[in-house]
């Protein structure tokens, strides 16, 4: 049997949104459209940081203005000149950092449904002008106002 959403009874659909790239030394940024309500799965991106500033650390966060209902650090740092793939998801139990295949991954919460207004973005923590996020992809439960 399809699972429904607790605030509305239309069966949802499983989606990839690719979300837009933002510039350097901007973060990764959401914002649910009208009619639209969403629970996050899992987010990714290629954080490419560049040769300035210290240590990064990248976190997700679900706000519904001027709650924030939401923060999901990664627990390692990104150093200089790196370039990672971060992963956080609802899966995801514990939070890893494999340096060889350039991979973070981190737990978020499986209760966290957006509604129309509601914003998903990035807060890096000592972000650069130079640092960049690409390919950020969010995969969602997605239901449909009709």
């Amino acid at each position: 049997m399809p699972e429904r959403h607790p605030y509305n009874t239309n069966i949802f659909s499983l989606r990839n949104i690719a979300l837009v790239e933002p510039g350097g030394g901007s973060e990764v940024t959401y914002l649910v459209p009208a009619g639209m309500r969403i629970q996050v799965i899992s987010f990714s991106a290629v954080f490419n940081a560049a040769a300035a500033a210290g240590n990064r650390i990248a976190a997700v966060c679900i706000d519904d203005v001027p709650t924030i209902q939401m923060y999901s650090p990664m627990l390692n740092h990104i150093i200089i000149n790196e370039i990672v793939q971060l992963y956080w998801s609802t899966v995801s139990g514990r939070t890893d950092h494999h340096p060889a295949e350039a991979i973070m991954t981190a737990p978020m919460s499986r209760d966290m449904f957006l509604e129309p207004g509601s914003t998903f973005s990035t807060a890096t923590l000592n972000m650069d002008a130079g640092d960049f996020y690409s390919t950020p992809t969010l995969r969602a439960k997605v239901w449909l106002d009709l």
